[in-house]
């Protein structure tokens, strides 16, 4: 008589004792092996039905034990699928601090789409067509954009779109994100996300502990400064030594500072500072001459209308990348979380604001991709017309593509693969594989 394979009569066993759990009497059970077009009965004995329940007790204490640690220079890792995202030569450095032995592989992985969607128009409706995205106008079709093509979605004001799209962007994990026709960031279409229980215990605790929060937010800090500083010595047309020399004091004093209020002043001197160089590094007089300063909700002028959508934008980007990996994007430890606040988010924003949304204005200005005609201007506020819109995307997509070299490991990746590294550091962190936080800087 022939004999099953052991681990099928395990499977079978396992299934027929669900059954049987759930009111079904099972009389027998037996197997088809396709190769050989053979049918194999399986006796589900005693001896089997306890195999399953060791077998499953095995499983349950293999799950709850923790992590195991990432393998170092393991040919294997080298063609593993998940390599991208577990990062184990990454994630020994943020965990020893050992010094790397040559230059690290890039973890490129295979990427989405590069294609970003904007819909700002009110009367375009968004329909699925089988796995693509059609933009109709009036019941005319505009464009069709295949799913696998896209990354992101950002839909301003009264775009429609049908829940057919909604339930496409689910399958696919896209981001889906809401903004006002001004370009307030409303809020984001969220899948399920991995489990990452851990992660977010850890999150909290981080979170709740002044203690261990502080040097993570110190890091962060430190790094926003010095790449303000780095914008500066690039762009400037007639820099002040003196503003540069302070922002590389309040830089070191940061990595000093004894408590989230004192971090949070000389955060605050440092953005004086930088916003008060801003406008050497506009070579248009009308938008160099209008920029007086920071101002939001709303901005009062075209560079703060377009720093303040890039920021909103970058936000809702890093928002979904931290959901992806199992964190809370409410539960920030520098930006107290409150209600329609992606705190964690915000926080890890902060490197990135100089070397992405504001380095996007300064080209925009500077090349002469936008001009005043691109804006419009009311006792409200100021914001972009559909022209300024346009050229502003044009400019972040291609930043977000722009390779740059990592600060610790020097491999080149885009900008839009350095925040998944950076918030997986955090992610490792939050787990207690991590006990420092590098910040994501540039020469």
């Amino acid at each position: 008589m022939l004999q099953p394979r052991e681990a099928d009569a395990v499977q079978l066993c396992a299934y027929v004792m669900l059954a049987e759990k759930n009111g079904w009497r099972i009389s027998g059970g037996s197997i088809y092996y396709a190769e050989t077009k053979q049918i194999v009965e399986v006796d589900c004995s005693d001896t089997l039905r306890e195999t399953v329940r060791r077998t499953i007790q095995e499983v349950r204490s293999a799950i709850a034990r923790p992590m195991p640690e990432p393998l170092y220079g393991d040919v294997r890792c080298l063609y593993c699928s998940l390599y991208p995202v577990c990062l184990p030569e990454e994630s020994l450095f943020w965990k020893r601090q050992k010094k790397l032995s040559g230059t690290l592989r890039p973890p490129v992985c295979e990427e989405p789409g590069d294609e970003v969607l904007v819909i700002q128009s009110p009367d375009v409706y968004l329909a699925r067509r089988g796995e693509s995205l059609v933009a109709t106008r009036k019941g005319k079709p505009v464009s069709t954009h295949p799913i696998h093509r896209i990354r992101s979605i950002h839909l301003f004001g009264g775009a429609q779109f049908s829940t057919q799209v909604l339930q496409l962007c689910l399958e696919h994990h896209l981001n889906l994100s809401f903004f006002s026709p001004a370009g307030k960031y409303l809020g984001r279409l969220d899948t399920l996300s991995i489990s990452g229980l851990d992660s977010r215990h850890g999150q909290y605790r981080y979170a709740e502990n002044p203690s261990l929060a502080l040097p993570i937010i110190r890091s962060m800090i430190a790094g926003k400064i010095q790449n303000q500083r780095t914008i500066l010595l690039r762009n400037s047309r007639n820099r002040s030594d003196s503003v540069v020399d302070e922002l590389q004091c309040l830089r070191k004093k940061v990595l000093h500072a004894e408590n989230r209020e004192n971090l949070l002043g000389l955060e605050g001197r440092a953005a004086a500072l930088y916003f008060a160089s801003f406008p050497d590094v506009l070579k248009q007089q009308f938008f160099s001459e209008r920029f007086t300063g920071r101002n939001r909700r709303p901005p009062r002028d075209p560079v703060n209308a377009m720093l303040s959508l890039g920021y909103s934008v970058l936000s809702s980007e890093i928002s979904g990348v931290c959901a992806s990996l199992g964190l809370d994007p409410s539960c920030g430890l520098l930006h107290v979380p409150r209600f329609g606040r992606a705190a964690l988010a915000l926080d890890l924003m902060e490197e990135f604001r100089p070397l992405i949304v504001d380095s996007v204005v300064i080209s925009l200005i500077n090349r002469n991709e936008v001009s005043p005609n691109d804006f419009v201007e009311a006792s409200t506020g100021c914001g972009l017309l559909r022209s300024g819109h346009r050229a502003f995307w044009n400019a972040y997509v291609r930043r977000m593509n722009e390779e740059v070299s990592h600060p610790v490991f020097h491999y080149r990746l885009s900008y839009r693969r350095m925040l998944e590294i950076q918030a997986a550091q955090l992610w490792r962190i939050f787990r207690g594989d991590g006990n420092r936080y590098f910040p994501m800087t540039t020469r």
